[in-house]
């Protein structure tokens, strides 16, 4: 499945695939990293330190705690080429991951750069990244031999995910169908028997059907006829 096209200014993405779709809200702001719930320093290929940032997301209705943000500061990417300008991550597919700014109205998503030991990030018109999705590399104008990014990374659930596990039509009994608003109520239905079929009823019955039928107020005095001992009259 395709969906919606990708008009971020710094992506050369023509499409979109359901596995890159976010399904969990990404905070307007970035999280504070002292929230985070896993927060160490690791090791990159050059001996160089970098620091990754794991935070959890609770979801009480459906009794989950998972991993849905990544926070990686001075992660060092690889070059495709030696004499090239096109970097990638190790795991090529991160990039398709990494929150820009344009999906929240804050601009603190913004990814940053680092040459070498730099402290500070290298200015965007220095370096012009433009991230490729399609191809999973950043393509910059910078000649570099070592290049660092300090980004957000979802990991969280996305579209794949729910068409996979939860959103199989018509009805799924683990994940929650209907949610009142006002009161937060939720609703889904539970599948006890295998291949069952229930059946919606016309307004006016005639005989009743061989599979299970809903009732309602308007069938309600016909199938009680039909399959109880009624003391006369009927229900009003």
């Amino acid at each position: 499945m395709n969906t919606v096209e990708n008009n971020n200014n710094q992506t050369a993405f023509k499409q979109v695939f359901p596995n890159y779709i976010f399904t969990d809200e990404i905070p307007e702001e970035p999280l504070a990293l002292e929230k985070a719930t896993v927060n160490e320093f690791r090791e990159n290929p050059n001996g160089t330190k970098y620091r990754i940032c794991f935070f959890n997301k609770e979801n009480i209705s459906s009794n989950e705690n998972y991993s849905f943000l990544v926070y990686l500061d001075n992660f060092q990417l690889t070059k495709e080429f030696r004499q090239g300008k096109s970097w990638k991550f190790e795991d090529e597919e991160m990039i398709r991951r990494i929150i820009f700014p344009g999906q929240t109205t804050s601009r603190s998503y913004m990814p940053l750069f680092y040459k070498d030991d730099l402290a500070t990030p290298l200015a965007f018109t220095s370096i012009d990244p433009v991230f490729d999705l399609q191809d999973c590399r950043i393509n910059v104008a910078l000649d570099a031999e070592t290049l660092y990014i300090s980004c957000w990374v979802y990991i969280g659930k996305n579209l794949g995910d729910l068409l996979n596990n939860y959103l199989k039509p018509p009805f799924n009994s683990k994940y929650w169908l209907l949610q009142d608003p006002e009161n937060q109520n939720l609703a889904r239905f539970e599948l006890t028997e295998k291949n069952k079929i229930y059946i919606l009823p016309p307004d006016k019955l005639e005989k009743l059907p061989e599979n299970d039928m809903l009732i309602s107020l308007r069938t309600f005095n016909f199938v009680a006829n039909e399959i109880g001992v009624l003391d006369g009259g009927e229900y009003i």
